[in-house]
């Protein structure tokens, strides 16, 4: 009885130093004393948590993730301590759909640019329209193409009248972009509708994060040579100094939104314009033609005033609604949709590729069959939203025989599935019964010291 009041009494002992532990370590994480930029390690957390969603796998997410405590203290305290810097980027350049430049930040700064995003979309998704369709929760480019033709379909009654669709984009759009006028834009607003209580930590941020040139604290991935081919306006180490956002950074594509945002008001609402846009590739559509043409000196002009940025003469045309529009990888032509030949062509390359692995690489194809069934269906489930049932016949009827080993094709052509025994986890499993099966035997007595013991 004595030893259970003592074992009691220590248990008490030892959960009251538990708790004490606990709600040091919580004020240690919460402890943030510099002036008014504070921020917590919870909200760090919640921004680490959205950063690594569907990149858990990826090297840098590992390696932060090792010592991620660690590594979100230290991250608060430098932007409690006003001495956060951005760290190095990995520059390198992307050839499809067409050749761009791309920054891929930091695993850390990414948990920065999460933080930023978590409190700005909310924001921003108020004052967008609902026609702008890049970097938006249930957009993108399949809902502006469907967009589109609702559109073109509404303007022309039914396809029963005359009905334009006038196409153009920026010139140069992320490289032309002026930090300086964006951050101080951003602020401005953040300022008047931003309400809660971290709102000098999050100018802080935002000033820190656009108003940084990743191209002079960078590693290049690749052949240098590849930026050769890039023109002097698509590229951050060749546009003036203070200008161009990031390709590939989540503040450089909400900001992208945000600049363009007025001039998206001033067409559909001053103008009388009904537009589709992606990113900078915007298209009007109306029944007068001329209306179009006349609005677009006035556009020209407002959008140089408002975001310092103009209209690309090469890439401007208009077009009757008959002809077919070609629209962020998809055609729109009367009531049918179908995949672009540039998106056509991206997929047989992606089959191509596969096929010469496989003949080079015959060992390894099992290896990578999985990884080569969702490049496939990832093509074969944007063929399912167009009328092309025919190109996913011929497009699987170009993979080469040898894969078919591991995979085999619906009935409908809409995707592969990998065979049973060939999928990973079957393996693992297999390995696992292999692996318990050599154990069990390695100590299953001889089959006569069995009949002794029996005897």
């Amino acid at each position: 009885m004595n030893l259970n009041n003592g074992n009691t009494n220590n248990n008490n002992r030892n959960n009251n130093n538990y708790v004490r532990a606990v709600s040091e370590f919580h004020l240690k994480m919460e402890n943030t004393t510099m002036g008014n930029i504070s921020i917590s390690f919870s909200s760090l957390l919640d921004a680490y948590q959205d950063c690594k969603r569907n990149k858990a796998s990826t090297p840098s997410c590992v390696a932060f993730d090792m010592h991620y405590m660690q590594n979100l203290v230290a991250l608060r305290d430098e932007i409690n301590g006003a001495v956060y810097e951005p760290g190095k980027s990995i520059a390198f350049v992307v050839h499809r759909p067409v050749d761009r430049e791309v920054f891929a930040a930091d695993f850390r700064d990414r948990i920065v640019h999460h933080w930023i995003a978590l409190r700005i979309e909310p924001l921003l998704e108020k004052i967008f329209i609902d026609a702008s369709f890049n970097c938006r929760k249930d957009k993108g480019t399949l809902n502006s193409i469907y967009y589109l033709r609702d559109l073109i379909k509404a303007k022309s009654q039914d396809y029963t009248r005359d009905c334009w669709v006038l196409k153009w984009d920026l010139k140069g759009f992320f490289m032309s972009i002026n930090r300086l006028l964006v951050c101080d834009k951003l602020c401005a607003f953040l300022k008047e509708s931003y309400k809660e209580d971290d709102l000098d930590t999050l100018l802080y941020l935002c000033r820190v994060t656009l108003l940084n040139a990743p191209e002079k604290n960078c590693v290049l991935r690749g052949d240098p040579a590849e930026w050769d081919s890039l023109p002097a306006n698509k590229s951050l180490f060749t546009v003036p100094d203070g200008y161009g956002l990031p390709i590939g950074n989540l503040p450089s594509q909400l900001v992208a939104n945000f600049l363009l945002n007025d001039a998206d008001h001033y067409l559909q609402e001053t103008l009388g314009i009904s537009i589709d846009r992606y990113v900078d590739d915007c298209a009007a559509v109306d029944e007068d033609e001329q209306k179009m043409l006349l609005a677009m000196p006035i556009l020209r002009e407002y959008l140089w005033k408002t975001a310092e940025v103009t209209i690309n003469p090469k890439k401007y045309q208009i077009q009757h609604f008959t002809k077919g529009v070609k629209w962020v990888g998809g055609v729109v032509k009367f009531d049918r949709l179908y995949l672009s030949n540039r998106t056509v062509g991206a997929a047989y390359d992606r089959v191509f590729f596969f096929n010469r692995f496989a003949e080079s690489h015959p060992d390894r194809m099992r290896k990578q069959v999985e990884y080569f069934v969702s490049c496939i269906n990832s093509y074969l489930g944007l063929m399912a939203h167009f009328n092309e049932y025919g190109l996913r016949r011929r497009f699987i009827g170009m993979i080469s025989p040898a894969w078919f080993k591991y995979v085999y094709s619906t009935g409908d052509f809409s995707k592969l599935a990998v065979k049973k025994k060939y999928k990973h986890r079957e393996r693992i499993k297999t390995a696992l019964r292999k692996q318990r099966h050599k154990s069990f035997n390695k100590h299953k007595l001889p089959n006569d010291s069995t009949r002794l013991l029996r005897g």
